[in-house]
Parts: C-alpha cells; structure tokens; sequence
C-alpha cells in the first residue's frame, strides 16, 4: 500500500535532511524545526515564536503548528510584513 501526504516526507528527522537543508520544496507549509535551521535558532525557540505570532504564516492545526512557505519566505526576504 503506497501512502499520500500533503505534508511530502517527513522522515525521523522532522523533514530536515541532514545537511541541514529543507527536504521537498514542492510542500506548501513547513515545520517549526525546519524553520529553526533555517534562521538558525533553537527549535524552543522557534516554537516560542510561533506561538506568539512573530512568525509570518504560522498557523496551528490541531496539535501541529504549521507555516506557509510562501509567506515564511516572502518576509524572510522583506517581501511582507508580519
């Protein structure tokens, strides 16, 4: 049986490949831990943010908190503001 996500794969590592780059960029959210190695901050930390709303496109979905690439993205390059 051959499973679907939406999400892309999402392996042990919470879908951050080893060299610390992004794995799948065809998804259209992403994880707070790859945010964190993508500012280059601690996951806790990441987490604190997102919950508090200072990251752009951060959403909760049901237990998960999520974040539109588009938008992580557009702000990360000045694009948009939060």
């Amino acid at each position: 049986m051959v499973g679907f996500s939406l999400l892309g794969n999402v392996g042990k590592t919470g879908g951050i490949a080893s060299m610390g780059t992004v794995q799948n960029e065809d998804r259209l959210v992403l994880s707070v831990p790859e945010v964190a190695v993508i500012l280059g901050i601690s996951r806790n930390h990441a987490y604190g943010l997102a919950a508090k709303g200072a990251i752009p496109g951060s959403e909760r979905l049901g237990k998960r908190i999520i974040i539109s690439r588009a938008r992580f993205f557009a702000w990360l390059n000045g694009n948009e503001a939060n």
